[in-house]
């Protein structure tokens, strides 16, 4: 009977227990948030591909609490072109006939740009290299650059799956993506290999930084008779940021103004005098400085656009002068570093480049003005709209020798606009396709094209009043 007792309790307890389990706590914290993909990255292609071959590609998919993972095997992977090239659920490249696809990966809604993959069956002869400039300086990073001649004549650029050497790390350092920095001074050469090829060697000499142009960085353009200013000079670096420097000093007026020296300017009588500085072979932009009887105060400042602002393309500048005008009617320019410029959009449409200097940056309008010694200049009403289509272009870097019949090849198209900035519209609805001898090459409303029968043959592509064309040479199948 004691055990059935206790077995009655036991019972009861857990009852009780279970009736107090659970939570319904509306304090409980929430569970954290996942972290969101903001932006994915293929990496670790070749640009050019033998057929028959393949290549492994990685992606790096980066978050919004600014980590960073590698998600190859959990992308969506697609090729435009999957006749050229096919791509595996694990990104692995297989080439597989002669042609050009892109390929791209997507993961939670955010889409890779596309990767352009070239299958030849040309082997690679030779690698030329070249430098965006002459020479680098210390801390200067240049942009090496590698073109791959292959044994059809075809040339095409190599950007991607080169492997780049300095000869000597001391001297100056190159990236995966060719990109060679200065470490000290000094003479280095530069060597590229892909796909077992190796460039011959290009010498390429690392200097010292040094001064580019000089400029008077703090002035006025007027003063009071018997006040003083001190002006003062920056150089400008290939490299480091500007710095004051000593110059020469010179007024074309000493009888209105004299300067020191070291850039003290004494106003001495009303008139006008350009105050200019000078080092080695130098020269900065002289600064015109207006000298008015102490006492004649400011009346009223205008500003001036240096061209009509009624319709101003987007990414278009313009310079603005002030001038001030003062009691005795007497007008002086004011010095636009000096001035406190404003715009009434808050960067939505313009931005200040510099100081007088306003940049359009979308399509709108911005009212701008200047503020000088407690007195304000009219608003000046800046117009911009967006720049219009002056051109389309098939992509220059398409092979257009080393096809044979049977063989397809996807053309991508880039409009020109007035600012000369190219968009992709190679999606665009709007286009249209035209094959000079049908028999010949065939080519779809997306720009696929596919070869026929040997020979020439020139596609066309159209955008209302604008064409552009490209002319293949094409060899009989093997």
């Amino acid at each position: 009977m004691k055990g059935f007792s206790k077995y009655l309790i036991s019972l009861a307890s857990l009852l009780v227990l279970a009736g107090c389990g659970g939570s319904d706590n509306k304090d409980d914290p929430a569970p954290e948030p996942q972290p969101k993909v903001v932006k994915l990255v293929i990496s670790d292609h070749k640009d050019v591909l033998s057929k028959g071959t393949s290549d492994q590609l990685a992606l790096t998919a980066s978050y919004d609490n600014d980590t960073t993972q590698d998600v190859t095997s959990d992308a969506d992977w697609t090729s435009s072109n999957p006749d050229v090239v096919s791509v595996s659920g694990t990104g692995l490249l297989s080439a597989v006939d002669n042609g050009i696809a892109d390929i791209t990966a997507s993961l939670s809604g955010v889409t890779t740009e596309k990767v352009t993959i070239t299958v030849s069956d040309a082997s690679l002869s030779s690698i030329s290299l070249s430098v965006n400039r002459s020479d680098t300086a210390v801390n200067e990073k240049s942009q090496v650059s590698a073109m791959g001649t292959f044994s059809n004549n075809t040339k095409i650029a190599l950007v991607n799956g080169v492997t780049w050497k300095s000869s000597d790390d001391a001297i100056f350092t190159i990236n995966n993506s060719g990109e060679l920095t200065g470490v000290a001074v000094g003479t280095a050469n530069i060597t590229a290999t892909f796909d077992g090829v190796t460039s011959d060697p290009l010498s390429h000499e690392i200097v010292a930084d040094e001064a580019t142009s000089i400029y008077i960085s703090k002035s006025t353009t007027s003063m009071e008779k018997g006040e003083n200013f001190q002006f003062a000079t920056s150089a400008k670096f290939r490299v480091q940021a500007d710095e004051v420097v000593s110059v020469e000093w010179a007024s074309s007026n000493i009888n209105v103004a004299t300067v020191s020296n070291s850039g003290l300017v004494q106003a001495t009588a009303v008139g006008e005098t350009k105050i200019s500085a000078s080092r080695d072979d130098f020269n900065a932009e002289p600064i015109t400085v207006t000298v008015v009887e102490a006492g004649n105060d400011l009346v009223s400042i205008e500003i001036t656009p240096d061209k009509d602002v009624s319709s101003l393309k987007v990414g278009e500048k313009v310079t603005f002068t002030a001038e001030g005008t003062y009691e005795d009617d007497s007008k002086a320019n004011l010095d636009v570093n000096s001035v406190t410029w404003q715009e009434n959009t808050e960067g939505q449409f313009a931005q200040w480049e510099t100081n007088g200097v306003l940049r359009g940056v979308a399509a709108g309008f911005s009212e701008v003005r200047a503020q000088y010694d407690g007195k304000s200049s009219d608003l000046v009403k800046v117009t911009f709209v967006a720049p219009s289509i002056v051109g389309i272009d098939i992509d220059d870097d398409t092979p257009t020798s080393i096809w044979k019949v049977g063989d397809t090849v996807q053309l991508n198209v880039f409009s020109i606009n007035s600012n000369q900035d190219k968009e992709d519209i190679t999606n665009s609805t709007n286009l249209i396709w035209a094959s000079e001898n049908p028999n010949a090459a065939t080519v779809t409303n997306g720009g696929l094209v596919e070869f026929l029968d040997a020979g020439d043959v020139k596609i066309t592509v159209t955008l209302d009043n604008h064409t552009d064309d490209i002319t293949f040479t094409i060899s009989p199948k093997e």
